[in-house]
């Protein structure tokens, strides 16, 4: 058994600092003027200090670091999830989907610039309607070809790296659409 300025010397505190400890209920004060049973001072003071250092103990830091460790963990698990639709192919990069998309750009424009020449030798001595019909056939021929190309498994195939930018897909579909 010993007294407060013993028990304060024993947890390495001044006795002020041993007497915040009592006023804050950290360490119970005997009753009437029996002395301090240093083995629980001690184990009273060690669980003290790693409720602070788990940021259970209050003090005026505790909400801060509580806030902050459910952030961390909210974007931890933001991260593991983004990290799951990439792989599953859900998400692409936005390098892949420019990269596709300009190449199929400029697939439509060699499409649609070759069409006068590809139709004019079948237009010569034609009447107006017949004209029409001819390049409504050649147009929708451009498109039906043009409607067979798989972008969206193009750029999941050309973005097999996780992008830093992306966008989530259709779920997969091998059609034009991407939802933004």
């Amino acid at each position: 058994m010993a007294s407060a300025a013993e028990a304060a010397a024993h947890l390495d505190l001044s006795r002020v600092a041993f007497s915040e400890l009592m006023a804050r209920g950290v360490v119970k004060k005997p009753d009437g003027r029996a002395a301090f049973d240093l083995g629980e001072v001690r184990v009273a003071y060690i669980r003290h200090l790693r409720k602070i250092a788990s940021g259970r103990a209050g003090g005026p830091d505790a909400d801060r670091l509580t806030s902050e460790r459910v952030l961390w963990t909210a974007a931890k698990r933001r991260r593991e999830e983004m990290a799951e639709q990439v792989a599953l192919s859900n998400f692409v990069s936005t390098r892949a989907v420019v990269l596709v998309l300009s190449g199929f750009v400029a697939q439509v424009r060699e499409k649609l610039l070759g069409l006068p020449f590809r139709a004019a030798p079948n237009l010569v001595g034609r009447d107006v309607d017949e004209i029409g019909a001819l390049l409504v056939g050649e147009v929708h021929e451009a498109l039906d070809d043009l409607a067979a190309a798989r972008i969206g498994a193009d750029i999941v195939a050309h973005d097999r790296d996780s992008g830093r930018h992306l966008v989530r897909t259709n779920g997969g579909d091998d059609g034009v659409g991407l939802d933004a």
